[in-house]
Formats: C-alpha cells, structure tokens, sequence
C-alpha cells in the first residue's frame, strides 16, 4: 500500500462523525438531497422508465427498492439504477459546483434498502 493510501486509510478508521466539520457534514446533505431528487426526476424520464422496466423481471424476490418502480431488486442493480437514473437529470439541469454525489448516494441506498 502506498504511504498516501495508509495515511487515507489511517484517517478514516480513526475518524468519527464528530470529527467532521459542520460545513462538510452540511454539504454532503445537500448533495444527497440533490441526488434524491435527480433520481426521482429522473425515474420519470422515458429514459429512466427504460432502464427500470427490464428489473422488475431481473430481481423478483430483491431487497433493495428503486424510485420509480413498484417491486423491489437488488442492491448492485437498485446501485445501478439510482446513479444512472440521478446522471439522467443531471446531465439535463445544470447543476452547482457541489453537485456529483449520485453514484455515492447509490450505493448508501443500496446498503440500507
């Protein structure tokens, strides 16, 4: 491992919540709430309608749920989805300089269904 890796590495195992500044701990609310809402607008999309369809016969019995679509899937697909479906919007509205947290958001949804 690199000396900038284990130096990453020995942060984050050390660090807590608290640690966290409150600027970055607002900032990070609004880029997930930025990216709920591209995945909401962009489950809407003809697009996004494509990309969700072919999941409800993928993943029967999932544990994760996707905006936009009525069953459940699983959590690398719902991960899929969500990033996909945030960068739909995304790539459509010009976003602010703090904006590109949809992948990140993906896959915090994914682990906690």
């Amino acid at each position: 491992m690199s000396y900038i890796a284990a130096q990453l590495a020995d942060y984050i195992v050390n660090s807590s919540f608290d640690d966290l500044p409150p600027e970055v701990v607002h900032r990070v609310k609004l880029c997930i709430r930025d990216s709920i809402g591209c995945s909401l607008a962009g489950s809407t999309t003809n697009i996004g309608k494509i990309l969700i369809k072919p999941l409800d016969d993928l993943c029967e019995n999932g544990s994760s749920t996707i905006m936009g679509m009525e069953g459940k899937t699983s959590p690398p697909y719902a991960c899929f989805c969500h990033g996909n479906l945030a960068d739909i919007c995304d790539s459509t509205i010009p976003r602010s300089y703090y904006y590109r947290a949809s992948h990140n958001y993906s896959g915090i949804s994914a682990h906690f269904r």
